[in-house]
């Protein structure tokens, strides 16, 4: 008899806690509850995450961001690059369509400034083609390179060959 109420004893005192979370899962059910959001794992470790698996986590969200912005940086260095390609070749373009005409270029160098940009146009007497120079016609080729150089110190050269008239005639 003394080893049954021992039992009884042990279980009644190891047994209050579960009887009140099992009167208090009865009462989430009745309630539409879900008995595992009132009650209490039976686990120590199970809810929530370790250290290592939250120190895991940050550390592939970093690396992750960190190669979101090197593809950012790079693509803005490119835009930018771009960009001042394009305006180097608009300043060229407006260069050959204004300043460019046969009664300046007949005086040799020319130099100039359009807006931060700089720019230079030398001319020569062409001599290629392997074509032998007519003597009777009244114009000559001549190679024309004009350079636009940019604030950044970028260099665009553009060549062609324009028809001059002859000197003396």
């Amino acid at each position: 008899m003394s080893r049954a109420v021992g039992v009884r004893a042990f279980s009644a005192k190891v047994g209050t806690g579960f009887a009140k979370e099992n009167a208090t899962n009865e009462e989430a059910r009745a309630s539409g509850r879900s008995s595992r959001i009132v009650g209490r794992s039976k686990r120590k470790g199970e809810a929530g995450f370790t250290m290592i698996e939250a120190v895991a986590a940050l550390a592939l969200v970093t690396v992750s961001l960190a190669a979101i912005g090197s593809l950012v940086a790079t693509a803005a260095t490119g835009t930018r690059t771009l960009e001042q390609h394009v305006a180097l070749v608009e300043t060229a373009r407006f260069i050959a369509a204004t300043a460019l005409n046969r009664a300046e270029l007949s005086r040799g160098n020319l130099s100039g400034e359009v807006g931060p940009y700089r720019w230079r146009v030398d001319t020569a007497p062409y001599f290629g083609g392997g074509g032998q120079p007519v003597a009777a016609s009244p114009w000559m080729p001549q190679r024309v390179v004009a350079r636009v150089r940019a604030p950044s110190g970028a260099v665009l050269a553009v060549e062609t060959v324009r028809l001059m008239p002859r000197p003396g005639q």
